[in-house]
């Protein structure tokens, strides 16, 4: 549906009553279509925030089109990937009966002995990763 912003339609203002209840805004524009007899104002350009918008306005094409070319500058932020490195170990090629012997051997023990809960998780975590690094560096 094309809606006129500079008619006098009875549809607009529903359809700017519509807009606005999405809490979105009409970037102010001149007519945008233009024919030899008239000219209207159908093509919008609508944003959520128009504090935002930094430049916008528009192009006439009169050889390429009857409407005009609408463009708009918009502040926004664009947050920079951050890359991240993942390591993966191979664990198919793990000796079974080698890391069972190696992990009784481990001294177990030592966890449960250890005064608090970061102690034991710190014992368990170096256990583990002296497990991993022999069998799957």
């Amino acid at each position: 549906m094309n809606y006129d912003l500079i008619s006098c339609k009875s549809d607009v203002p529903r359809y700017k009553t519509f807009i606005n209840s999405l809490n979105l805004s009409f970037c102010p524009l001149q007519p945008t279509h233009h024919t030899e007899t008239s000219e209207s104002l159908i093509d919008h350009i609508v944003v959520s925030d128009i504090k935002k918008v930094t430049n916008v306005g528009q192009i006439s094409v009169p050889g390429i089109s009857k409407h005009d070319l609408l463009y708009l500058t918009y502040d926004m932020k664009c947050y920079k990937h951050i890359n991240r490195i993942i390591n993966r170990r191979d664990l198919k090629n793990i000796n079974d009966s080698a890391l069972y012997v190696d992990t009784n051997s481990m001294p177990w023990y030592l966890v449960y002995c250890a005064q608090t809960v970061d102690q034991k998780v710190d014992i368990f975590n170096k256990f583990i990763h002296l497990i991993y690094n022999k069998h799957a560096p």
